[in-house]
């Protein structure tokens, strides 16, 4: 079977087997090139999927998708941390299967509008009513329900691990086992704390506003969202796995 490790990728990959993989995806680069024609002038090593074809030919008859190299998830453009991919088809399918049966936890790093001051949890189905929408939905039961029948079932907590009070934001860890899209966003601003500089989702300020400097480094995303770590059952072997990926310089926030 081959071996990532040493193949010259230009992210690290971070464990592997005869079966699995898992590389640390850097912020603000996609971990699938988009099909759609905004995408046109999109080289294919400028997204995960593509450096992984690129070198490894074979990983594209793995999943369901070719564009997919194997990965057996995705994260967003502007999130870094623990990607996960398969070797063969068996092994694909077996880990999908875990995911859809919220048997794969995730421990999101993540910096928050407000001072979170205990832990918080919201389970509150997650969607949109529109097919092509850019950003996905909280059905709340005193909201409406517009839309809910393409909704998902979504559970997250988010734990605090440092307040900045003068500041006005807090780093946290979020925990999920549904991994839909946006979910830690989505869910952070319906509880009332928007991921810090996450427009989108309701944040009134940009990042360097809570960092206390200008961001101008272009790999510096525009909010701070890290997938730290992943852990699941081994589909194959029954054994259970913690894969996490370095935390960037850039969560270091000023006391």
């Amino acid at each position: 079977m081959f071996d990532l490790t040493f193949a010259g990728l230009p992210f690290p990959v971070i464990w592997e087997d005869a079966s699995y993989f898992a590389v640390s995806k850097p912020a603000r680069i996609h971990s699938v090139a988009r099909p759609d024609s905004a995408a046109e002038d999109q080289k294919p090593e400028e997204s995960i999927a593509g450096a992984l074809a690129i070198i490894f030919p074979n990983l594209r008859d793995v999943g369901l998708k070719p564009e997919d190299s194997g990965l057996v998830q995705r994260l967003d453009f502007e999130t870094s941390g623990v990607l996960l991919g398969a070797k063969t088809r068996e092994a694909w399918n077996q880990l999908r299967a875990a995911l859809a049966g919220s048997q794969v936890v995730k421990r999101y790093r993540v910096l928050l509008e407000g001072v979170l001051s205990e832990p918080q949890e919201i389970d509150a189905p997650i969607g949109s009513p529109y097919r092509r929408g850019t950003k996905v939905r909280v059905y709340l039961e005193n909201r409406s329900q517009r839309g809910v029948k393409r909704s998902q079932p979504a559970k997250s907590t988010f734990s605090p691990i440092k307040a900045f009070p003068p500041k006005g934001c807090s780093l946290a860890m979020a925990t999920t086992s549904n991994g839909r899209r946006h979910q830690v966003r989505a869910h952070a601003a319906a509880l009332g704390f928007p991921l810090c500089g996450d427009a989108l989702y309701g944040s009134k300020h940009l990042l360097s506003d809570f960092l206390g400097r200008s961001v101008e480094d272009p790999s510096m995303p525009q909010f701070l969202l890290h997938a730290e770590e992943v852990n699941f059952i081994h589909p194959l072997k029954d054994k259970e796995m913690a894969v996490s990926a370095e935390v960037p310089s850039y969560f270091r926030l000023p006391a």
